[in-house]
């Protein structure tokens, strides 16, 4: 919040987020301008905000940001869609989204593509970025075809542990090809177990129960309703998995 403080007071701060506020701090303790919604990927909030200023043409963009985030059918993206032939758009984003993937601590990579849409140059302008997509589907190929063997399956979840791919990815999978309610893909890391967590149903809110459950476990969790991490001890991820089954039986 002091950075935040600071760089207001030097000039103008907009902070877009469309994440669950987090419940220790009150949005009038945060400096700037506060655009923050659910429902809407960060990427449509940007440009709601930006559009009088910026190249029409940049609603590209938008979309590209709202289909990686799974909330391309709000109204404005809907709208924004019908200007444009959507297969290529989404054939961009899938070549966005996959590029990425596994690229974690990539910034330099990440700044560079950022550079290239901010001046409304597509995905596929990039030959690096198209490189590593078809490499990181080639790879997700595979991991769909091992993923099953791998699968444990506990009560209205489908878990994995240690299944070496993406866990976001995992996750989908793991929930995807056994049809239970929730996915959960987990990993050992220095004693720490964290944790990723997908569902369709939109009768649940995986934040929330994140946010109930971990604390009491020594960990921490949250997100989205439908999309959430959350890390654990070691020791007490059969603990998490059975108060989560807990939660879901009512639900």
């Amino acid at each position: 919040m002091q950075r935040f403080k600071a760089i207001a007071e030097k000039g103008e701060l907009t902070y877009i987020d469309h994440h669950p506020w987090t419940e220790t701090v009150s949005k009038e303790n945060v400096s700037g301008r506060i655009v923050h919604a659910l429902g809407s990927s960060s990427s449509e909030l940007a440009y709601s905000v930006f559009k009088s200023k910026i190249d029409p043409t940049l609603s590209r963009v938008a979309i590209f940001g709202a289909i990686g985030d799974y909330q391309d059918n709000t109204p404005l993206i809907l709208q924004l869609l019908e200007r444009w032939d959507k297969r290529a758009l989404y054939f961009e984003s899938g070549l966005l989204t996959q590029g990425i993937e596994g690229q974690k601590r990539q910034y330099e990579l990440k700044r560079g593509i950022l550079t290239k849409l901010a001046n409304n140059l597509p995905p596929s302008s990039d030959k690096r970025l198209a490189k590593l997509a078809l490499e990181q589907s080639r790879l997700e190929e595979a991991a769909i075809q091992d993923i099953k063997a791998h699968v444990h399956v506990k009560g209205k979840i489908a878990y994995t542990l240690n299944f070496p791919f993406s866990l976001g990815k995992t996750a989908i999978y793991t929930k995807g090809l056994t049809g239970a309610p929730v996915g959960v893909a987990a990993e050992e890391r220095k004693g720490m177990i964290d944790i990723s967590l997908r569902t369709s149903s939109s009768k649940l809110d995986l934040n929330r129960l994140l946010r109930m459950i971990t604390p009491k476990l020594g960990g921490s969790g949250g997100g989205h309703p439908q999309a959430a991490g959350a890390r654990v001890p070691k020791e007490k991820f059969e603990e998490f998995l059975n108060e989560l089954n807990k939660s879901l039986a009512s639900k």
